[in-house]
């Protein structure tokens, strides 16, 4: 388990924090929230005590409290290792990461320092990203493709990335600490 190194936060000890914040926020609405072991992709499972058989699927998203400025910025990583294995058996390179997002039915963006909890669909992740290649579309570690020096490759879900028209802030404030979604997909 990964630990807090002098002040500083590593990618894994900000996972297990921001896990753990959303846990219990999920519990604190009365729901029961469970992390799944093995973790593939899927960081909580949700239940409504009334029907155990309504499950929902979170994926949660931190931001590192201490180290980064960005706070809402967060993204979505296909290591190396699985990117390659994609490869081998036949799945289109820029599948990889959309395959991530249709594992759970919901992504929770916790920017710590801001306290903000970002509730987004699939639907809304969907669009966060396309959103975020206006601006990050000619990064390297965003271009999926295979080729011979393959690295790890990631989408940016930056809240607050530079976007024609509207904000993403705008388009996106009513998932802000906005949990009725989850709620209502549990028929709470």
């Amino acid at each position: 388990m990964s630990e807090v190194l002098g002040g500083h936060y590593t990618q894994s000890s900000t996972g297990l924090l921001t896990e753990q914040r959303v846990k219990e926020k999920m519990e604190s609405l009365g729901l029961i929230a469970i992390k799944p072991v093995p973790d593939r992709g899927i960081d909580l499972e949700v239940y409504n005590p009334s029907d155990l058989k309504k499950c929902i699927r979170i994926q949660v998203k931190g931001r590192s409290p201490k180290q980064i400025d960005t706070h809402r910025w967060f993204q979505i990583r296909v290591p190396k290792r699985e990117f390659e294995r994609a490869r081998q058996e036949g799945i289109p390179a820029n599948q990889t990461w959309r395959k991530k997002v249709k594992m759970v039915d919901f992504f929770i963006l916790d920017a710590v320092n801001m306290n903000e909890m970002w509730v987004l669909n699939q639907d809304q992740v969907f669009d966060l990203i396309s959103l975020n290649e206006q601006q990050y579309s000619t990064r390297p570690d965003n271009i999926f493709v295979y080729d011979e020096n393959m690295n790890s490759k990631q989408k940016e879900m930056n809240l607050e990335a530079r976007v024609m028209g509207p904000s993403i802030m705008n388009r996106l404030g009513h998932c802000k600490n906005n949990f009725q979604p989850i709620l209502d997909s549990l028929g709470m």
